[in-house]
């Protein structure tokens, strides 16, 4: 039983740092400053160092400010904080 605990705290912290994440994006797409950004790019590195699923909230958001069509601008700025999640040797 302790090591369910222990594997599921990760997740759990996992899940609300996309959460979070998700609710900042919605606020950027509403109000966009350079300060929502920066929590997002900050958010969504964290959450994906934490697991590598987590990468696949990123594509979502994509996916979904795509499909949304929202302005030209906050796509390329979603797209520029997108790519802080390259890896550092490639």
């Amino acid at each position: 039983m302790q090591k369910c605990a222990q594997e599921g705290r990760s997740y759990a912290l996992v899940c609300a740092l996309v959460a979070w994440a998700t609710y900042v994006l919605v606020g950027v797409a509403a109000r966009p400053t350079r300060g929502r950004w920066a929590l997002y790019g900050g958010t969504m590195p964290l959450a994906s160092l934490l697991h590598e699923f987590a990468v696949l909230a990123l594509v979502a958001h994509g996916v979904t400010l795509f499909a949304s069509r929202v302005p030209r601008p906050l796509l390329r700025a979603w797209a520029l904080t997108a790519d802080t999640h390259r890896p550092l040797h490639a």
